[in-house]
């Protein structure tokens, strides 16, 4: 009996080893090529009686959303990265998720701001609807609002190489 035990231990550790490497692979992303980012509706962080809405994402050529708080440590990590994304031109808008204006106001300032618009979801409730249990997480999005690649964790100076600038090929030229 034991020696079953030991044999199911094994295949659940192994068949969960298979699903973390599994999702975090951004080919995954092609098959769920339908899915599509939802309308949303959310107060601009930085003028909340403005709002920010789905069609702005079209309109401000917006291909990455980015969700991240001050509080979050994985978030300042990749916040770097952010920063060199804008700096190649590519257009972010940042979700502030689950944090006080004030605290998202003041590590903009502190650490420089990659977006080019910036939502805020104080109770992250469009957050929810986004499938988000965790942040940081990173969506490219193409033109038709559909979702090409999804990163949940900290972004890594390999996923944006391998992953994210290869799908800007034809929409932006690299920057050296």
């Amino acid at each position: 009996m034991k020696k079953y035990l030991v044999a199911i231990a094994a295949l659940i550790f192994i068949g969960q080893i298979f699903w973390i490497i599994r999702t975090n692979d951004a080919t995954i992303i092609a098959e769920q090529a339908t899915a599509r980012f939802p309308d949303f509706t959310l107060p601009s962080l930085f003028e909340p009686d403005k709002n920010i809405v789905h069609a702005d994402l079209e309109a401000q050529n917006i291909k990455i959303v980015n969700f991240f708080a001050s509080w979050c440590g994985p978030c300042k990590v990749e916040h770097p990265l952010l920063m060199d994304l804008a700096g190649k031109n590519l257009a972010i808008l940042g979700i502030n998720y689950q944090d006080s204006q004030k605290a998202a106001r003041l590590f903009l300032k502190n650490k420089g701001n990659p977006y080019l618009m910036t939502a805020w979801d104080e109770r992250g409730n469009q957050g929810m609807k986004w499938g988000i249990m965790s942040i940081p997480q990173t969506f490219v999005i193409d033109q038709k609002g559909h979702i090409l690649y999804r990163k949940s964790g900290r972004l890594h100076p390999d996923d944006i190489t391998k992953y994210i600038l290869p799908l800007f090929k034809h929409i932006t030229p690299e920057s050296s």
